[in-house]
């Protein structure tokens, strides 16, 4: 839930509580500080805390640009070959760079990388692999992999993101309490321009506050984390909000407005694209130019509602800033079509923002 979205959804969730009795159950790791009268479920919650210990936090202070970086990170897996690596990056361009580099040097180990670039079953598949896997491991993956991914590595590198992004990749690391204790490198990347990659995702405002904490701090124990969490969502309930536009809307009866006023997740104009790369993929295109050709909107709604779930396993979403004045708004990549997509990184974009033909 957006900062800025706290003070209007404060007021409707304790309006709907009061009014129409109902009860709203928040869970989450990073429990941010909308609701002060809140009742917690589990009355000895910082006790439970204490005694975690996983992990711990280490904190670089200097910004460094990705050859630096990856000199730390393939040092550091050079000389320690029985630990599994996890290097989360803010951008897909800066992961697919780490990870090419890193694939082309002589290290030990099997390579996986996971962003929004490979299609959805795909993604599954690899991380699937990942928790099958015995061997050691070095994956390079975007943000996507804070959202329920369940894998456990005993070495995270991070870009620098908001704290509660920070606190849920770290849930990645030794998240089982497999044995030693693990540790999540925090970085400060910069592209070729000087400018932070993390500037790209991430409102300026939330990188700050999460600065202003940390740079306190060389190494942090996990069990310091949900303290370190309530100052930063602190930090963040005294900011400016900027929803109460939206609750004037809602009395002034102006509902048609509310959507263009409050998104959850801000919409970059996209274009879907089904990729084409395994049999089974095509068998489900073909299946959908079938269901195209029916005259009925409805049967053609209810046919398509069959094989939807499949569907989207094969669909990416790629900003239309990629793609534009290009030939492939069709929204079809063609079976094993190198131009367009890589089996091992996805999707393909070059420095100028088209697709490489």
């Amino acid at each position: 839930m957006p900062y800025k979205y706290w003070h209007a959804i404060n007021k409707i969730f304790n309006f709907l509580a009061e009014e129409y009795n109902i009860y709203f159950i928040l869970c989450t790791a990073t429990l941010p500080m909308i609701f002060e009268n809140s009742v917690e479920l589990l009355n000895n919650k910082d006790e439970y805390f204490k005694k975690m210990n996983r992990t711990k936090m280490k904190i670089y202070k200097n910004e460094m640009d990705l050859e630096e970086f990856i000199d730390i990170v393939s040092e550091d897996i050079e000389n320690n070959p029985n630990d599994d690596y996890l290097i989360v990056l803010n951008t897909i361009k800066s992961s697919k760079e780490v990870y090419n580099a890193l694939r082309e040097m002589d290290l030990e180990g099997d390579f996986y990388y996971l962003s929004t670039s490979i299609y959805p079953k795909e993604r599954l598949r690899r991380i699937k692999d990942i928790n099958k896997n015995k061997n050691r491991k070095i994956i390079v993956s975007t943000q996507l992999i804070e959202a329920g991914v369940d894998i456990s590595v005993d070495v995270i590198y991070r870009d620098i993101a908001p704290l509660d992004c920070l606190n849920q990749t770290a849930g990645r690391c030794n998240r089982h309490n497999e044995g030693k204790r693990g540790i999540v490198n925090i970085v400060k990347l910069i592209d070729e321009n000087g400018r932070r990659f993390a500037s790209y995702i991430y409102e300026k405002h939330l990188i700050t506050k999460t600065e202003e904490l940390l740079n306190n701090y060389d190494v942090i124990d996990e069990r310091e984390f949900l303290k370190l969490n309530n100052k930063y969502f602190k930090k963040l309930s005294n900011y400016k909000d900027k929803s109460k536009e939206i609750l004037r809307t809602i009395e002034e009866f102006k509902y048609e407005n509310i959507e263009k006023e409050f998104k959850l997740i801000e919409n970059i104009p996209s274009i879907d694209l089904f990729v084409c790369i395994e049999d089974r993929a095509e068998e489900v295109w073909e299946e959908y130019e079938g269901i195209k050709e029916i005259n009925d909107v409805f049967e053609r709604r209810r046919e398509f509602l069959k094989i939807k779930k499949e569907f989207y396993d094969y669909v990416i979403s790629i900003p239309e800033y990629d793609i534009k004045g290009k030939d492939i708004l069709f929204g079809h990549l063609d079976k094993i079509n190198e131009k367009y997509y890589d089996e091992e990184t996805g999707f393909k974009v070059v420095e100028n923002k088209t697709i490489i033909l």
